[in-house]
């Protein structure tokens, strides 16, 4: 959809490119959009772009399972009825945790997403200007 081609496992597409695409394939699918950026963060349709930063990982981070732990947080949050911006916090939120949890497919557990929130919300305040 962007036109650019991968060359290799570590190009990307920048932030800005996605931003720009991002309103046509809501468009075309009729759905609100989510795109997964790595420890970027996420960008979400809400309805016009807007990139939700990663909570930052310092140390050694183990990425096995960090998507699905995105995926998981969101779709259980707009479930309970969370906004497309919540529940893609809520996701990067669950990623924060689990590639901190290094050899093994981490999980975010409720305890710990209450503590890492507080610590992001404290350490982070602008992540959360809406």
């Amino acid at each position: 959809m962007t036109g650019e081609r991968p060359t290799g496992p570590d190009s990307r597409v920048s932030t800005e490119r996605i931003a720009e695409m991002l309103p046509r394939l809501r468009e075309r699918q009729g759905v609100p959009v989510t795109v997964t950026l790595g420890e970027r963060g996420l960008m979400i349709s809400d309805p016009h772009p807007r990139l939700l930063p990663a909570y930052p990982a310092d140390g050694p981070i183990d990425t096995t399972g960090a998507g699905d732990s995105v995926t998981a947080a969101m779709v259980a949050a707009l479930c309970a009825g969370a906004s497309h911006c919540e529940a893609g916090r809520l996701g990067n939120l669950a990623a924060s945790i689990t590639v901190r949890q290094l050899g093994t497919t981490g999980t975010a557990r409720p305890k710990q997403l209450r503590q890492r929130l507080d610590e992001w919300r404290r350490e982070r305040p602008q992540d959360f200007d809406d």
